[in-house]
């Protein structure tokens, strides 16, 4: 795994709170090897957001952004809803 993607990996598990962590930790840990260069940057623009903010987008509880890539959000979300008891 290159450096960037191990930064990635590393802050996707550290984000703050435990569920952002747990949620795109998850995520990074599955799939961030195999990403190609738009992915990691799509990925690497939602690091960006606060916790609260993405934890909102992710419930659903507010839609996202149009400025974050709509696959990789759909891509988190769906993760997320595997991810569910």
């Amino acid at each position: 795994m290159d450096d960037r993607r191990k930064r990635l990996l590393y802050q996707a598990n550290h984000m703050g709170m435990k569920e952002t962590d747990t949620l795109l930790g998850g995520y990074a840990t599955l799939e961030l090897e195999s990403m190609d260069e738009p992915q990691v940057a799509a990925f690497e623009q939602i690091m960006k957001e606060g916790d609260n903010d993405l934890m909102n987008w992710l419930l659903e509880r507010e839609p996202f952004p149009a400025h974050l890539d709509e696959t990789m959000m759909q891509n988190l979300i769906q993760f997320k809803s595997r991810c569910r008891p």
